[in-house]
């Protein structure tokens, strides 16, 4: 079948899919969520760890789709979460090498025929070298062609009812170790001046390439929720004392708020001086995450103490947590029961143990709280 038909015949079995389940709508939950109110459906997605049996590639690489083919791809896996009774989006994202967009504009090269991690570098460059270096262009370096190009084939190809969704514009820190590699935080206190540099050059080639491509997409097709559209995450920072951050990393992403009127969006990953920093900081946070990682770098924050932090304040939460086995229901509820003092909360689950033959199982404690949850808060909504 040609991508031409396939992308038609997703879009009609997708129409319906939308019509037979709009509890299942993630634009639906996140226009309740940005308004401040307790979403109509269930916020929630629940997941397993990958399986290496059946989820990593096997074999090489297959060749690189054309942008039509591309597209087929993406309209066909829309529904995909739903297998899973985890909410969709009509969206199609643009991204082009995940958070290895930005890098790759600045020469960085990523290991994309890696299955396991397609965004690693496989070069550095000296922070000594942006010195004399000359700022990317905003429409010709890196990746920049092959995105603006399957940008177009998506608007010449799918009616308006389906949104768009900007790459992953990560950081401007996050961005700064993608390029020089660990040297990064020893050369920036070396040579500082370098480290402004590059900093500065990141930051502008962010707001440039984050206005051409919303200016591309437009106001009616570009995806909305600021968790989308305008979120710096800040991984990297986990690996910085917060005092460092406000000297050398605040400067760069208070200039990206205030590009957006003083409002952002923060993928603090997972760390609580990261979290905490941020909201105090940075003006108008409208989203962050927080949640139980074991094993994360800088530890983590949970549902008592980050709702403690955010208050009165309206900001919308993406809490996400490991689950225990045997303890999942329970877990579940419990903090989906905070949606009554803190109505805009967004939820991701994961059991790390759980592999694809569990999926029956996941279904069905997903179906069972789904029905708690209409129980629960539907009267409240309506």
């Amino acid at each position: 079948m040609k991508p031409q038909e396939r992308i038609e015949r997703a879009l009609e079995e997708l129409s319906e899919v939308l019509k037979s389940r709009p509890d299942k709508n993630l634009l639906l939950i996140e226009e309740d969520l940005m308004e401040g109110c307790i979403p109509r459906y269930a916020p929630l997605s629940i997941s397993r760890a990958p399986d290496p049996e059946h989820d990593l590639r096997q074999g090489p690489p297959p060749s690189p789709p054309t942008p039509l083919e591309r597209l087929a791809g993406a309209m066909e896996g829309i529904p995909g979460p739903l297998k899973m009774e985890n909410p969709i989006f009509p969206c199609v994202g643009i991204g082009s090498g995940g958070v290895g967009f930005i890098p790759t504009v600045f020469g960085i090269e990523l290991d994309e025929d890696n299955p396991a991690a397609p965004t690693t570098a496989l070069n550095n460059i000296p922070l000594a070298d942006f010195r004399d270096r000359e700022p990317p262009d905003v429409e010709t370096s890196g990746k920049m062609p092959e995105i603006l190009e399957y940008l177009d084939t998506v608007k010449e190809n799918t009616p308006g009812w389906i949104q768009i969704n900007l790459p992953d514009f990560q950081g401007p820190f996050n961005i700064a170790q993608q390029i020089v590699g660990t040297d990064l935080f020893m050369d920036m206190e070396d040579d500082p001046d370098a480290y402004g540099i590059l900093m500065q050059q990141i930051t502008d080639f962010w707001i440039a390439a984050h206005r051409l491509l919303t200016e591309r997409i437009g106001a009616d097709r570009l995806a909305k929720a600021p968790w989308r559209s305008t979120r710096v995450a800040e991984c990297s920072v986990n690996l910085i004392s917060a005092q460092r951050y406000q000297a050398s990393v605040l400067p760069y992403d208070l200039q990206i708020a205030e590009h957006f009127g003083n409002c952002v969006a923060i993928h603090p990953c997972s760390g609580p001086h990261v979290i905490k920093t941020t909201l105090d900081l940075l003006p108008n946070v409208l989203s962050t995450e927080a949640g139980i990682i074991p094993s994360a770098t800088a530890g983590s924050m949970g549902m008592d103490e980050i709702l403690g932090l955010l208050k009165d304040r309206q900001v919308v939460l993406c809490y996400g947590e490991e689950l225990v086995e045997g303890e999942e229901e329970t877990t579940i509820r419990g903090y989906m029961e905070r949606l009554g003092e803190y109505p805009t909360i967004q939820f991701g689950f994961t059991g790390m143990y759980w592999k694809k033959a569990d999926e029956p199982m996941i279904v069905e404690l997903h179906k069972k709280l789904d029905r708690w949850y209409a129980e629960e808060f539907l009267p409240t909504v309506a």
